[in-house]
């Protein structure tokens, strides 16, 4: 609006790449004042009215539009575009000056490795390219804002028990380790899918009790998570066995008259050690302790006549164990006559009615 006195009054608004605006106020005299108009020759209406309108125009045209982009990034990435090269965390601005309104920008995210673009705001998506979006600059000072985020999990490992453990009974240890490209937040130790613990720093472990276990195979697993909540997930069996190896030992009442005695036995092929014991009649102390095979005649060597007791124990890994027995009847071994007929023997136990010779 024109006032009597003064000139045509146009602002020029502008922003920086900052976004800041900065204000810059132009008084342009648009041609003679009322008052030298009053004091000219007269005119014409038609004339004066012309003058008023060329000021007006003069003093509109003098108010060029412009406008500015601001990006605000937050997490690891960068935006890149027409002026604007913002890193990760940047407020930055794009100012485009003009006489009329700026043509929309693109805009395209840069997401660090492993990183992600989550939430652009302010801005019109490309369609189908969610790293990209069209902005307007305006003179409104609201940023087009981009988030990125982490999308990488950690990567956690099981430390104890190790791999393929098989127990038995009591405590064991439960630990594991965890890495992340940003950080770790927390590490649960689960057991059978049950969360046993939640550790947020190192040592992430606990104990566990196995005897509160059933025998078979159990699942023990470990989820890492991140402070973005992606978690990484690892696991490996471990089996309870309280099952002692398998033993046959034959249980026959064996008559001999030989200086040694042979036993065959056949144990489990989880069974990892076998031992082969003699007791001496009227005796439960062994006085022969071999190791002894399952399937391969074990020899014992006795020196006293009567019942034996020949025991063999076998034991697994996990410590489990079978033992089992068999009695045999020893007898020193007798000289023989000459071509003895069959009914000198005695089945029940080998004999000679005469001395000398040999057997």
């Amino acid at each position: 609006m024109l006032a009597a006195g003064s000139g045509a009054v146009a602002q020029i608004e502008t922003f920086d790449r900052g976004g800041e605006a900065r204000r810059q106020t132009e008084a342009r005299r648009s041609g003679p004042t009322v008052d030298s108009m009053i004091n000219r020759p007269k005119r014409s209406g038609a004339a004066l009215a012309g003058a008023l309108l060329s000021s007006l125009l003069l003093a509109a045209s003098a108010h060029a539009l412009t406008g500015t982009i601001e990006v605000q990034a937050s997490g690891p990435g960068r935006v890149t575009g027409e002026g604007i090269d913002c890193p990760g965390d940047c407020l930055q601005g794009y100012s485009a000056p003009g006489s009329s309104v700026p043509a929309a920008r693109r805009l395209t995210a840069v997401p660090s490795a492993g990183h992600t673009v989550t939430r652009w705001q302010n801005c019109a998506p490309v369609a189908g390219n969610p790293l990209q979006c069209d902005a307007t600059p305006s003179e409104a000072g609201i940023p087009v804002e981009v988030t990125f985020a982490d999308t990488t999990p950690p990567s956690p490992s099981i430390d104890a028990p190790a791999l393929g453990a098989v127990v038995r009974t009591g405590s064991i240890p439960f630990s594991a380790s965890a890495t992340d490209g940003n950080a770790v937040a927390r590490v649960e130790l689960l057991v059978d899918g049950t969360v046993r613990a939640t550790r947020t720093a190192p040592p992430y472990a606990t104990d566990v009790d196995v005897d509160a276990l059933s025998e078979g195979t159990h699942t023990f697993a470990v989820a890492a998570y991140d402070p973005a909540g992606n978690v990484g997930r690892t696991s490996r069996d471990v089996g309870v066995d309280r099952t002692a190896p398998t033993l046959f030992v034959p249980n026959t009442v064996v008559f001999t008259n030989a200086t040694f005695h042979d036993l065959t036995f056949t144990a489990g092929a989880d069974a990892v050690s076998t031992v082969c014991r003699a007791s001496p009649p009227g005796s439960s102390v062994p006085t022969v302790t071999d190791d002894c095979t399952s399937g391969v005649p074990h020899r014992f060597t006795v020196a006293t006549e009567g019942w034996w007791k020949l025991t063999v124990t076998v034991r697994d890994a996990v410590g489990n164990h079978a033992s089992s027995s068999a009695t045999s009847w020893w007898t020193a071994p007798r000289p023989w006559c000459a071509s003895p007929a069959a009914s000198d023997r005695v089945a029940s136990r080998l004999r000679a009615r005469c001395t000398g010779g040999s057997t």
